[in-house]
């Protein structure tokens, strides 16, 4: 599934649409009001429900659901990182990784990932 909407995603291409992003807001929407029905907590599909309901807020909805990475920049405030000539997402990423935010409160960090001075 990723090496097929990954390489949509590479090439940006959410209007050729193969699989809208509203189909996934219906299933999804369907899977979690069943589990909840049920008492079981099915925490995976309602965080993923919600952020494709986000896409579909933004307007995303009859497009291709390859476009949800649109949620990911909008919410981070920043573009997927680029790798020209790349046309798959198999294997290791190309980037080095981010540095550590030096904006975070450590003492919102759990005790065992605090750094003492």
């Amino acid at each position: 599934m990723l090496d097929d909407r990954g390489s949509r995603m590479i090439g940006r291409e959410f209007g050729a649409v193969k699989s809208a992003l509203d189909i996934f807001v219906k299933d999804l929407g369907l899977v979690t009001s069943s589990a909840a029905a049920q008492r079981f907590p099915a925490t995976m599909a309602a965080t993923a429900n919600s952020l494709f309901l986000m896409g579909a807020a933004l307007g995303y909805g009859g497009e291709d659901d390859s476009g949800i990475l649109r949620v990911f920049e909008q919410w981070t405030a920043r573009p997927a990182a680029e790798t020209p000539g790349r046309t798959s997402c198999r294997g290791p990423p190309t980037h080095p990784p981010d540095p550590p935010r030096q904006d975070l409160d450590p003492n919102l960090l759990p005790r065992s990932r605090r750094r003492t001075p």
